[in-house]
């Protein structure tokens, strides 16, 4: 049996590109392993949830409530929990 730990985020986002975009994609690099990523809680920086995000594999897509123009703005928190496994001992 591993260990488990639960993390909170702020995300600040500044649409730095010259397009205007419909969502945020995150990538989330420990749903690579299974059972170890859970999505407790996402809401934007007023405390409204935050509705509709998929994970796909390693992706975290989050649309946005009207898109983000070049140089606006979005700010977030998520709450994740990680269950990491016991590393195995080799003879």
């Amino acid at each position: 049996m591993g260990d488990s730990c639960v993390l909170s985020e702020q995300i600040h986002y500044i649409n730095n590109t010259l397009e205007t975009i419909p969502d945020l994609l995150l990538m989330v690099e420990p749903a690579y392993y299974p059972n170890t990523f859970k999505l407790k809680n996402i809401a934007w920086e007023n405390g409204a949830p935050i509705q509709g995000t998929i994970l796909e594999g390693a992706q975290l897509r989050i649309p946005l409530s009207s898109a983000l123009k070049p140089g606006e703005k979005a700010s977030l928190s998520i709450t994740y929990e990680l269950d990491l496994p016991s590393p195995e001992i080799s003879p």
